[in-house]
């Protein structure tokens, strides 16, 4: 029989990464009992034939060929499947994996198009006894759904991608639990107590024939399937051991011991591996060791209080040279007590350095085994051999060095043998606390009419260390803070801090506004307290703020003449000593420095304008460019609301930069430095004039962004992170000071979005909702794929219209009720833009549908929080 018991066969098969495990290679034919076999009893012409391929391979000498036909003689129409399931009560554990992937060659399309999709299921048996979790008992599973509409594909080989994760709807990029079959359990997608997995074909109800349900559709095809694989580290890695042969260590050992460490790329898991020839030389009474230390002064590795084990994956090439005698530590050095009180706690096998070559894993138990106790396999121990007692208890969390030692027993002997590390990560997870804090008392705010802040003030929470703290802010009362205009200003905040000051902002013009505040607070372990309200709001003015225009002036030259922006009406950013923010050092007045500055943005084009009066205009290709006169640009092309600021400069759907804009250049700090403009570029300008300077320029959006960022398409009242580092330097490579637009950019906003402050995109404080494009009028009526898709929580929808008309765009979810009309008036020919704001809308699949004129057309969107 050839089931797989997967936990058994990942300590013991060799060869295969814990970050990627290979549940079938379908390189030969598979027993008789490894599948189950379903199909709807209605049907007597559903089937689902599996055979054995050697032609037709994506890896390795085999695939597995499937010939389907699936009959909807059904009101709801029809299925067949195939399941492998675990032996006995074995379940199988997907939990250290991101992603189960499965190449698929789609031979011949189903007969009936878009008739039938393949389902990928995994049947959780976590709320079922341990002695009931048989296969004959399946039906008592969670069944978690994912669906993947494939079958019309042209032939050729593609891969299906099913992350492990619940997005709570129908979707190919998560699984769900629509309870249709199966037993209602926990409701969580428990990845560690999967009994089976399963591959269905689903027909729906198109094809059902009421008159005659055997005479309903058949929609057959064949499709080949290879490489069934999990995929991806759902724990934190500790270290990969791919570039360990550069990575620094610190060596310790007795009399001629070593370690050589060199990257093995030809034996690895996945880049590459570590193999350590080792020797250890014992002259000493007790033996004689040789060992590695990995990790700095400075920082923690991954908190390993919530996880049960740690696990690394060896391969013993040369086994010990002197069977017995050498032993294998992991030692974790534990910095509780301070930077100078240094715990060691070992764990130690007699296992790995004498077995057999081949990859293997070895489990490590995350125990506290206490201190003055010698070591073992159980867990750590902190023997007392080396370093302090400490507070005697390991703390999870303190944790910055560990040590690979080889350590033999015997005196006199000298022993040697070579082995390779991949992957130490940690796995399993464990929960010590969960009680959430109790809610924030004494919430409340004090108006600065002044300075156009409010201060949130709170009392910290009692019984609790280490606690953070989250603001929130809305324009109505807060009784649920997801609620739609509740706003995160601020996460992360240190207990004591007990004040948080919110700055009050709004395009171009001052305006009156009135918050309600609210705070609540987050354990050391993320157990979130409710939220305490301020009993009452507090009202203000929010100061008006220049914005980045949408009306670029007409025939901007990028020739140094700034009379086109002078005269443009745009209002510009400002930046002086008596008024901004100095970050650093020390403006005399403002003839130190003084900035005007300007910006537009149009759906091609960032457009970039700077009036510097200075003293000195500073630059000296010698020294560092931030040391000279420069600007730099901090920003996100996304909203930022509702929060919280990035921690760090982010890829993707909700895209950070970093601009650089230099005597010599303009530069994109995070895609490598890449230089997008030098001083002899067209559309980049600066120029210093012995004391005064000129910046203008206009970038490409397509410039800007780079790898997975999403494109950017700007929308009046989109509210984006922003912030200015302007470096003044009075002689060359000497830096003065720094202004900044952020309040609390102390030369700092290159570290964290969360030093940034923020402006709008026109006039408007929110999104308008549409945006007209420019252009000449489209020929056909057209409704694109919404960008991004999946989106969280923005995203684009693109339609055109050859004619004037009455056009209606209108949001259904996934049960066809509508939940929001878009679009429902008179529209001139043209193409135009619907920007969706999804804030207040559950994860989940919906469509989208457009009526002009005789024009309808419905498309699908994935939200995925």
């Amino acid at each position: 029989m050839k089931h797989f018991k997967l936990l058994r066969w990942l300590l013991l098969v060799p060869g295969l990464a814990f970050s990627q495990e290979e549940l079938q290679s379908f390189d030969t034919a598979l027993d008789s009992s490894y599948w189950y076999y379903e199909h709807v009893g209605s049907s007597t012409q559903t089937f689902t034939n599996l055979s054995l391929a050697n032609d037709v391979v994506h890896k390795g000498t085999g695939s597995m060929k499937v010939d389907y036909a699936i009959q909807g003689t059904e009101s709801w129409g029809g299925y067949a499947n195939i399941m492998h399931g675990a032996d006995s009560t074995e379940v199988f554990d997907f939990s250290p994996y991101t992603h189960l992937k499965v190449w698929y060659y789609n031979a011949v399309p189903q007969s009936i198009p878009s008739t039938t999709h393949i389902r990928v299921l995994l049947k959780d048996m976590s709320n079922v006894a341990v002695n009931d979790r048989i296969m004959a008992n399946i039906t008592q599973a969670e069944y978690w759904y994912s669906h993947f509409f494939v079958l019309d594909a042209a032939p050729g080989w593609n891969e299906l991608v099913l992350p492990l994760t619940d997005v709570g709807a129908q979707s190919d990029q998560g699984v769900w639990l629509p309870g249709w079959a199966g037993q209602a359990g926990n409701s969580t997608l428990d990845l560690d107590k999967i009994k089976a997995w399963k591959v269905e074909w689903s027909i729906d109800a198109s094809v059902y024939n009421a008159a005659d349900p055997q005479a309903s559709g058949i929609s057959a095809g064949t499709i080949y399937f290879d490489d069934l694989r999990l995929t991806g580290h759902a724990f934190p890695v500790i270290n990969f051991f791919d570039t360990t042969a550069s990575q620094p260590a610190t060596y310790a050992g007795t009399g001629s011991s070593s370690i050589s460490v060199t990257d093995n790329t030809t034996e690895f898991l996945e880049t590459a591996s570590a193999q350590f020839d080792w020797k250890v030389d014992a002259p000493e009474s007790w033996g004689g060791f040789a060992s590695l230390t990995y990790g700095d002064d400075n920082s923690f590795l991954p908190n390993m209080a919530g996880h049960t084990h740690m696990t690394l994956r060896y391969n013993n090439f040369l086994a010990s040279s002197n069977p017995g005698n050498v032993v294998f530590r992991i030692q974790l050095y534990d910095y509780s007590e301070g930077d100078n009180s240094q715990e060691q706690w070992i764990f130690e096998t007699h296992a790995v350095l004498d077995s057999a070559a081949g990859w293997k894993k070895l489990i490590i138990p995350l125990e506290d085994r206490g201190a003055g106790v010698g070591p073992n396999a159980e867990g750590f121990s902190n023997p007392g051999w080396s370093g302090v007692a400490g507070n005697s208890k390991l703390d999870w969390d303190k944790v910055k060095k560990y040590e690979f030692a080889f350590s033999a027993a015997q005196q006199g002997t000298v022993t040697t043998g070579g082995i390779l590390f991949d992957n130490l990560e940690l796995y399993g997870k464990r929960q010590t606390d969960f009680e959430p804090p109790a809610e924030v008392q004494g919430v409340a705010a004090v108006p600065d009419a002044n300075q156009n802040f409010n201060l949130v003030i709170w009392q910290d929470v009692p019984n609790e260390q280490g606690e953070r703290y989250t603001v929130y802010a809305s324009p109505q009362p807060i009784t649920d803070i997801n609620a739609p205009g509740v706003e995160v200003i601020a996460d992360g905040v240190a207990e004591n801090v007990q004040t948080f000051v919110h700055y009050l902002r709004h395009p171009l013009v001052d305006k009156a506004v009135t918050y309600y505040y609210a705070v609540s607070a987050v354990d050391r372990v993320g157990n979130i307290g409710d939220a305490g309200a301020a009993a009452a709001p507090v009202a203000n003015t929010a100061k008006g703020v220049a914005t980045i225009a949408l009306n670029v002036p007409a025939n901007v030259v990028i020739d140094g003449d700034l009379s086109e922006w002078y005269n443009s009406g745009i209002k510009p950013f400002e930046y002086k000593q008596s008024t901004s923010h100095v970050g650093l050092g020390v403006f005399e007045n403002d003839d130190d420095l003084s900035i005007t500055m300007f910006m537009a943005i149009d759906n091609e084009y960032l457009y970039f304008a700077v009036d510097a009066i200075d003293n000195v205009h500073s630059y000296d290709a010698a020294g560092n460019w931030y040391e000279d006169d420069a600007i730099e640009m901090f920003f996100g092309l996304y909203d930022g609301r509702p929060g919280p600021p990035h921690l760090a400069r982010l890829r993707g759907e909700k895209p950070d930069y970093a601009l650089q804009y230099r005597y010599d250049g303009l530069f994109n700090a995070d895609n490598n430095n890449f230089q997008i403009y030098n001083r002899d570029s067209t559309n980049y300008y600066f120029e210093g004039f012995g004391s005064d300077y000129i910046i203008e320029t206009k970038i490409r959006l397509s410039d800007i962004t780079f790898g997975d960022d999403a494109p950017f398409t700007p929308v009046n009242g989109t509210r984006i992170p922003l912030d200015f580092s302007i470096h003044d330097s009075d002689v060359a490579n000497v830096r003065d000071g720094v202004m900044s637009l952020s309040p609390i950019n102390n030369d700092n906003s290159w570290s964290s979005p969360r030093n940034w402050t923020y402006t709008w995109i026109g006039d408007k404080d929110s999104p308008t909702g549409v945006e007209e494009a420019q252009g000449n009028v489209p020929t056909v009526y057209s409704l694109s794929q919404n960008y991004p898709n999946p989106f969280n929580p923005t995203t684009n929808i693109v339609y055109t219209l050859p004619k004037s008309g009455a056009v209606k765009v209108e949001l259904f979810n996934a049960l066809g009720q509508k939940v929001r009309t878009l679009v429902d008036e008179f529209k001139a020919a043209g193409k135009y833009t619907v920007t969706i704001q999804a804030e207040t809308l559950p994860t989940g699949v919906y469509f989208y549908r457009i009526k002009a004129g005789d024009f309808k057309q419905v498309r699908k969107m994935l939200l995925m929080k």
